[in-house]
């Protein structure tokens, strides 16, 4: 199964990226309340540990794309109280809920297929379990290469396709268990059931890093959380 197979709607015309749009703007006002329940309190902590690496070299600056509400931006204001952050994501509503809480960050709506930047601006992007939603997802990893310094960091924090049997069953019970009751507690059930298809849809670890070579980046390194259901990945942009 294709990552840009999967839409929200399947039955609707409308393309993958203007659905998405649709979707995340109904889903702004509970989005934060929804990650923490998917993933069991955890994801804090995840992004804490995957912008760990910025401390010993602190970047000048840093985009976080798919930044919603600007979760990842804390993370990386945190560890890298001196690093210049932008925030880019598709949604509008997620920006103005993220430009209300006061961090010290520029946000900006934008597509990550055509990324509003010069070439080799930030030392760092950063991405945060948005890569599955991205409809094309090599030209987003390419667009990513390509405002990076060469020399320049990628962390992705993702779920992972499961290969094993035993992580094929943890997801399952996941899947049938917890995402059912967010999407009920939030009002949303559909945007969450598309949520849980789009992790369906998300290649594997071995695929991700090919994906990740074909863009140009080179010294991947991957850390993985809870049974490698979610891995973070870091990479270096090539010198060409």
């Amino acid at each position: 199964m294709q990552i840009d197979s999967i839409k929200p709607d399947s039955a609707s015309p409308e393309a993958k990226a203007l659905q998405l749009q649709r979707v995340f703007n109904t889903l702004a006002p509970v989005y934060d309340r929804g990650n923490d329940l998917l993933s069991l309190g955890l994801a804090k902590g995840w992004r804490r540990r995957s912008v760990a690496l910025f401390r010993q070299d602190p970047p000048s600056e840093v985009l976080d794309v798919a930044c919603g509400t600007g979760d990842f931006v804390v993370a990386i204001l945190k560890a890298c109280p001196t690093s210049k952050v932008v925030g880019l994501d598709f949604s509008e509503e997620m920006l103005k809920i993220a430009r209300t809480r006061g961090y010290p960050a520029t946000f900006q709506q934008g597509d990550v297929l055509a990324l509003p930047f010069a070439d080799g601006r930030f030392d760092a992007v950063t991405v945060g379990f948005g890569l599955r939603n991205f409809s094309d997802m090599p030209k987003a990893l390419s667009e990513m290469a390509r405002v990076l310094k060469p020399g320049g960091r990628l962390i992705v924090l993702e779920a992972t396709h499961p290969e094993t049997a035993f992580k094929k069953t943890l997801f399952k019970l996941y899947q049938w268990s917890v995402a059912p009751l967010v999407g009920w507690l939030s009002g949303r059930p559909e945007a969450y059931r598309y949520l849980m298809r789009s992790m369906q849809a998300m290649p594997t670890a071995h695929e991700l890093e090919a994906l990740l070579l074909q863009a140009g980046f080179g010294k991947i390194l991957k850390h993985g959380f809870a049974f490698d259901m979610c891995v973070c990945y870091q990479a270096v942009r090539g010198a060409t």
